[in-house]
């Protein structure tokens, strides 16, 4: 049995994922297997990968497109590893990451979820730190209750017990994430190590569209809605109905403005 399950989902990932995949297998911690869900790709994602020759990697292939969240649950149901690791297909994760999250957990067995910092970066640019996630537990807890990702997604690692209080929600075609650390939240402790454990690309980074950011918002705050609901055990009405409440889409537009400009500023000061 492996200490570590690497889980990794694609859709239609050719350009990057034998990127992602050997940044996985260059691992100074080796004893992982590295399972990748084809999540019903129509290009050539899983032909890169059967060219690696690795006994560690493992290939499920769903024939549908199913959402990330649904093809992730597979992914950690056919793993075996004590720990979870996520790791996305267009990402690069360092080559340190499993080797410190592994002796984080190890040490501190009260913990259940350890991830770290991420840099932003485009296709041939340096990677940038743009956000500083919070170090300490109480203030993962507290960024979560106020309805903020506090644990970024791509570079988590995860005791296979937190799996126990529920999987990723399979209806979420969108940042199913925030909505299953938040429930998540409620029974465990997380933390982020200060450490910088994977480059995340993003290459709308400089040229950032309103039209993204407003999709982005109004996801993120009938994310936070729904997560809130199940919670206190209350029902949830579906997403149109939600975004038609009055002045619901005035007050994401003033959000979505709000958060060009403050990305713009980071983005200023950050080069």
């Amino acid at each position: 049995m492996p200490r570590v399950s690497i889980v990794m989902t694609v859709y239609n990932g050719q350009a990057y994922i034998e990127e992602a995949v050997k940044s996985a297998l260059a691992q100074t911690m080796g004893d992982f297997e590295l399972i990748v869900v084809d999540d019903g790709s129509t290009d050539k994602s899983i032909d890169q990968i059967r060219q690696i020759k690795d006994e560690r990697i493992k290939i499920i292939q769903l024939g549908l497109n199913s959402g990330r969240g649904a093809a992730r649950n597979v992914g950690v149901r056919e793993s075996s590893g004590e720990y979870i690791a996520i790791f996305d297909a267009d990402d690069i994760s360092l080559p340190n990451r499993l080797e410190k999250q592994v002796a984080y957990l190890d040490k501190y067995q009260k913990l259940g979820v350890v991830s770290g910092q991420i840099e932003h970066f485009e296709d041939g640019k340096m990677p940038r730190r743009l956000y500083n996630y919070p170090i300490r537990s109480a203030e993962v807890s507290n960024w979560f209750d106020s309805g903020m990702m506090a644990i970024p997604h791509c570079a988590c690692m995860m005791r296979r017990s937190c799996f126990a209080f529920g999987e990723y929600d399979p209806g979420f075609t969108y940042i199913e994430d925030l909505e299953f650390f938040m429930r998540l939240s409620r029974h465990i402790e997380m933390v982020n190590l200060p450490d910088t454990l994977v480059y995340y690309r993003n290459n709308k980074l400089e040229r950032p569209m309103l039209a993204d950011i407003a999709h982005n918002q109004l996801h993120h705050g009938y994310t936070v809605y729904v997560a809130n609901s199940k919670i206190a055990g209350q029902s949830y009405i579906n997403f149109q109905d939600w975004q038609s409440a009055p002045g619901r889409l005035f007050f994401y537009k003033l959000v979505t403005w709000w958060s060009y400009v403050k990305l713009r500023i980071k983005l200023a000061f950050k080069h």
